[in-house]
């Protein structure tokens, strides 16, 4: 049975680096001469050098991982730990945190060293960080504050055995990311303005009423320029990113305004969140049969199941389950992608649509030509050159 655990985790890694080794070769492949270049020649030079930085800086960051996984499964790290905390007085619950605490800091100080390097030196080489010093280290202690309150209050609950831990838990995790959201970043309802005249009587045009429209201060920590539909129904918001609204003229501003409303129109957040539900539901029926195991938890040391380890044994699963909800999810994210496009296009116009979505592919320094295989199970957008065709086919 380790041995399966540890085979799954070298195949993910040989995974991960065929997807950088493709990635990375497509990036310096003569671009397609039937392909139209929207990029001049410095920015093309840019992108490929974001892009090659930001995919090498997260294969360092998932090879570290994995190693680290290999060392606790290998050598039954977890059962040693929970030993050593018993044999000094602690009690089973509080032996089992203290474990799952001490082998959750490696990781997490792995992704806040990836996160320092991608932040001070990749974007900011690339003009992409408004990152100061002070808001990373906050934004560090506040993460680490909510991975190991999240952490220790699972760990407790299983240990438990409370029926009701799993759904306080996955509330607590629902809690901390929406408070980590509001605290990392301010929003605000958009201010009176000849865009936010224009955006009202498109709502109206369109018989919509969104909950809020309110613009994010992404211009704290990045460059890059976005915008987000968010919620169901009657709860729905729209999200500019301040970055569009300073960096876009307002026609393209209002074009990429258009493309959210075509989410909302065609329904895409419900269309997207039922293949996450199926997925949640396989892997906590999948948890629980590890969890329960007593093959699995002897295989590591241990004479009755042990809820640590069925994290890092969860932990070391993480690629295929990213695999499966990417093959899942973005085929029908990309499709929603074209058709918020051309509603756009039919509303604003053509020419104004596809200008705002190259200025924004240029200011986010995009991949213009993804590898196919990338493209098929990792992208959520379609490339530039496909969104273009998109728009093209709406009537005139």
């Amino acid at each position: 049975m380790k041995f399966l655990f540890i085979l799954i985790l070298c195949l993910s890694w040989l995974f991960e680096f065929f997807l950088w080794r493709i990635r990375k070769r497509q990036l310096h492949r003569p671009f397609p001469e039937d392909l139209p270049d929207y990029f001049d020649s410095q920015t093309k030079d840019l992108s490929v050098s974001y892009q090659e930085k930001t995919g090498d800086l997260r294969l360092i960051h998932v090879s570290v991982n994995h190693v680290l996984l290999l060392a606790i499964m290998g050598f039954d790290l977890v059962f040693h730990l929970v030993q050593i905390f018993s044999r000094w007085g602690f009690q089973e619950e509080a032996a089992n945190v203290l474990a799952a605490f001490l082998l959750a800091i490696p990781f997490f100080v792995n992704g806040t060293v990836k996160s320092a390097k991608q932040v001070f030196s990749v974007n900011e080489k690339h003009g992409m960080n408004r990152t100061t010093p002070r808001k990373f280290l906050l934004d560090v202690l506040r993460s680490g504050f909510f991975l190991f309150l999240l952490l220790g209050v699972s760990t407790y609950f299983i240990i438990e055995g409370s029926s009701q831990g799993a759904s306080l838990v996955s509330l607590l995790y629902f809690i901390s990311l929406v408070i980590n959201q509001r605290l990392a970043f301010k929003m605000t309802p958009l201010p009176d303005s000849g865009l936010k005249t224009r955006i009202l009587q498109f709502c109206e045009d369109q018989h919509l009423r969104f909950r809020k429209i309110l613009v994010l201060n992404a211009s704290q920590r990045s460059g890059q320029v976005n915008a987000l539909f968010q919620g169901f129904g009657r709860w729905s918001r729209i999200v500019l990113f301040d970055t569009l609204i300073e960096k876009l003229p307002e026609d393209e501003v209002m074009a990429i305004f258009a493309h959210e409303v075509g989410h909302a129109k065609n329904r895409d957040q419900r269309k997207l969140i039922l293949p996450i539900i199926l997925l949640t539901i396989i892997s906590t029926i999948l948890y629980v049969s590890v969890s329960k195991s007593m093959s699995v938890a002897r295989a590591f040391g241990f004479p009755e199941p042990n809820p640590v380890l069925s994290f890092v044994l969860m932990f070391s699963l993480w690629t295929p389950f990213w695999i499966a909800l990417s093959i899942l999810r973005n085929p029908r994210s990309r499709r929603g992608e074209i058709r918020a496009d051309q509603f756009a296009a039919k509303e604003m116009g053509k020419a104004v649509t596809i200008d705002a979505l190259i200025a924004i592919t240029r200011t986010n320094l995009g991949v213009q030509n993804p590898h196919p295989v990338d493209e098929f199970l990792f992208s959520t957008h379609p490339p530039l050159h496909q969104r273009i065709q998109g728009i093209n086919k709406v009537p005139d």
